[in-house]
């Protein structure tokens, strides 16, 4: 499917074009703010589920969607991010620059390990010099 191509041949891209080491080196340390209409905690399963007109705003990083899994680890560390919306969407100020780097898809997944971002469906990446 060409569309599905396209969505994997952006996805590649991002992920050669946006290291993480380009974010604002400060974004990491800063307080991580969570607004939702709900918030559901299943200690049992170790996961939040945020929905309805979710917004997370840490230092200059902004994320917006419908809803939101946040998936941790045994031991209460962040493991797994996803945000899903019509469209989700992310942006972040790189340092040395006053131009934001923003991305939008239908489904955004965010992998704490690797530092990743991935893009599902109708991605979208705009980057200064792009």
């Amino acid at each position: 499917n060409l569309k599905q191509s396209i969505n994997l041949t952006l996805l590649f891209l991002m992920l050669l074009v946006a290291p993480p080491c380009l974010a604002l080196t400060t974004d990491k340390d800063q307080p991580i703010e969570i607004e939702a209409d709900t918030a559901e905690l299943d200690d049992k399963k170790n996961v939040t589920i945020y929905s309805g007109n979710v917004i997370v705003v840490q230092g200059s990083i902004r994320m917006t969607g419908e809803k939101m899994t946040v998936y941790y680890t045994e031991d209460s560390d962040l493991e797994t991010v996803v945000m899903v919306g019509n469209p989700a969407t992310y942006k972040q100020l790189p340092d040395k620059s006053d131009v934001y780097d923003e991305a939008e898809a239908k489904r955004m997944e965010y992998y704490n390990p690797r530092n990743l971002i991935v893009l599902i469906n109708n991605a979208i990446v705009k980057q200064e010099g792009l």
